[in-house]
């Protein structure tokens, strides 16, 4: 009896061995069980000593807390994926001084629920291990060490505005209309295609195809100093979509060669030039191609 006994505790003590072994060397998204319940978060944020990004969900939408700024719901799922992916190289047991991990220096990755949450405190690089560092988890006494590009994450702020110039689906577009300068077209869209200037009827799939790549456009960021604005833009753009006309302003600025600014929302976007001259570039196609039908 003795002897079962004595083999039992052996056998107890080499599991609980390799458990424990498994676990510390464990080389798997060990974050993927605490943020299955995306649905459930309510707040992401990441602060440093001279970075804030502060990301709240209020009903079924997700906002920049400090802007006040409808976010892209879309781009802070990616986020939460990706901290979802986080993958653990090591545990590293029993520190009693965590002070030469650095842990918080590299600030503090915090998702929240309802009732809790949970920080992620980013601390120093591995000596002589380069693309690792060390972190700490709330409610884990241990120091994990991960891949630093697993949280190499885009914190800036404008990374997470609805960036979209038009916010719509092409079924809902009813018309285009753009005035550059001197140039101007119009598109409404027809049971049969597209009229382009009331003149020319563009095939479906040619007049989809342009609408698309119009709504798949997206700002290049936000000017947040105060700025001037010319009293007259070089370019408007306006979709009817649903029976309500859009315009997009553009403004062109000296100190932004290359861009455009677009002011919507009490924001000042900036857009590539190569945007709206790929949309002009359309219409003198058209019209070249219209003009050599005629003849």
């Amino acid at each position: 009896m003795w002897l079962a006994n004595i083999i039992i505790v052996i056998m107890s003590l080499i599991l609980i061995g390799i458990y424990f072994s498994l676990y510390r060397t464990i080389r798997g998204k060990i974050f993927k069980h605490l943020l299955t319940s995306t649905n459930k978060i309510i707040g992401l944020s990441y602060n440093t000593k001279s970075n804030n990004l502060n990301l709240e969900k209020r009903g079924d939408k997700w906002f920049l807390v400090d802007d006040e700024w409808e976010a892209d719901k879309h781009k802070v799922y990616e986020l939460i994926a990706k901290l979802r992916d986080i993958l653990v190289q090591e545990r590293i047991r029993g520190v009693q001084d965590k002070s030469s991990y650095g842990i918080g220096s590299g600030g503090v990755v915090t998702v929240k629920y309802k009732n809790k949450s949970i920080d992620l405190e980013l601390g120093s690089a591995v000596p002589d291990h380069d693309g690792l560092i060390y972190i700490m988890m709330t409610g884990d006494p241990d120091i994990l060490v991960i891949t630093d590009n697993s949280l190499r994450l885009n914190y800036d702020e404008s990374a997470y505005c609805d960036s979209y110039l038009f916010s719509a689906y092409y079924e809902q577009v009813e018309s285009v209309e753009a005035n550059y300068n001197i140039d101007s077209f119009s598109m409404i869209k027809k049971d049969n295609g597209w009229s382009y200037d009331g003149k020319h009827l563009l095939d479906e799939k040619i007049g989809k195809e342009f609408v698309s790549s119009i709504l798949s456009y997206e700002t290049s960021g936000y000017i947040k100093e105060d700025i001037k604005l010319p009293k007259k833009p070089e370019a408007i753009i306006t979709l009817k979509v649903k029976g309500r006309g859009i315009p997009r302003y553009f403004f062109a600025l000296d100190e932004y060669p290359d861009k455009y600014i677009m002011p919507l929302n009490r924001r000042m976007f900036l857009v590539d030039k190569q945007i709206i001259d790929n949309i002009y570039a359309f219409s003198h196609e058209v019209f070249k191609k219209s003009n050599s039908d005629d003849v």
